[in-house]
Order: structure tokens, then C-alpha cells, then sequence
């Protein structure tokens, strides 16, 4: 017959530690160990930083901190042209596209398709390549375009009709300028 281990006792600290064993006294001690030595590294590092704090603290107090000498800021010249091109580039960047593209979206019929726009910033004109179903549609959208707001003036550069084509569109280019200061 095997041993009952009978044990009516109330649980507490001492029944706890009596019935720990070997393993786990040997996983608490080096877990303490462990924090004995953080503990430590940390105590050594504070000093260092406390060093560092007095050491500013009395350079201040002497009033021999290190003096930065300043180096004035280079100014580099830029060529007229290099300054054109940049000013060229800034204002083809700084181009009104939501302006130009609402003027032309409120006039476009949906027998108008645009196909190309080339912008061109200093010269404040819009070149345009559109594709209508026949003439009377591209004629009605450049007067449209030139009643908008938006544009000073629409002026058509060429037409062709594209014979290749079954429905046989008309091709056409316009340029559009708008003014220097819009409404």
C-alpha cells in the first residue's frame, strides 16, 4: 500500500515554501541574481549621468563653455539664366490647372472629346488638340470656350477631317489664352 499524504492544515506562507521544490528555489535565486546585477548596472550608470549633470552644471557656473564660432552663410550667385529657367519651371508648376480644366469641362459637349493640351505658363495660352463629330460641334464648343469666363480668347489654329475614320471626325487645334489677373 502506498502513502496518503493527508494534509488538513490551512494553506499558508509555510506550507507554500515547504512544498516548493529544488528546480523552482533554483529559478528564484537566479532571477534575484539577475536583478541584483541590473540593479547594479543601473546604480553605475546614474552616477555617470550625475557626473556628467555637476560637470555642466560647474562649466556654467565658470562661464567657460566652448565657443562655436559662427560661420557666415554662403551666398551663392545664380546665373540670369538659371534664374529664368527656374522662374519658367515654378510658373509651369504653379500653372492654374483647376481653373483651365473646369472652363473646359462646363462647355464640353459630349460630341467633343479633348485629346491633347499642352500648357504654356508665361505666355498664359492653352494649345489644344479636340476631335468633333462634324462642324457644327467644334464651332459650338469654341464659342463656348471663348463666352467662358475664364479664357480671353479662343483662336482655331487648323482643322482636318480624318477621312480614315467611318464617322469621319473633325480633328481641330485651338490655342486659349486666359488673362494675367482673373476674377
Amino acid at each position: 500500500m502506498s502513502r496518503l499524504h493527508i494534509d488538513f492544515a490551512p494553506r499558508g506562507w509555510r506550507h507554500a515554501v515547504a512544498d516548493t521544490r529544488w528546480p523552482a528555489w533554483l529559478m528564484m535565486g537566479a532571477g534575484l541574481l539577475l536583478c541584483l546585477f541590473v540593479a547594479a548596472d543601473v546604480h553605475s550608470r546614474w552616477n555617470v549621468y550625475q557626473d556628467g549633470q555637476q560637470r555642466v552644471v560647474r562649466l556654467q557656473q565658470s562661464k567657460v563653455l566652448l565657443q562655436v564660432p559662427r560661420v557666415p552663410a554662403r551666398r551663392e550667385t545664380v546665373s540670369v539664366e538659371r534664374a529664368n529657367a527656374v522662374n519658367q519651371a515654378i510658373s509651369q508648376l504653379n500653372l492654374p490647372w483647376r481653373e483651365v480644366l473646369d472652363a473646359m469641362e462646363q462647355v464640353a459637349p459630349g460630341s467633343v472629346a479633348l485629346l491633347s493640351m499642352e500648357p504654356d505658363a508665361v505666355k498664359r495660352t492653352m494649345k489644344c488638340v479636340a476631335e468633333a463629330q462634324d462642324g457644327p460641334a467644334m464651332l459650338t464648343y469654341l464659342e463656348q470656350l471663348k463666352k467662358s469666363e475664364f479664357f480671353d480668347s479662343v483662336v482655331l489654329l487648323r482643322h482636318e477631317v480624318i477621312e480614315r475614320d467611318p464617322g469621319k471626325p473633325i480633328r481641330f487645334q485651338f490655342e486659349a489664352f486666359w488673362p494675367v489677373a482673373r476674377p
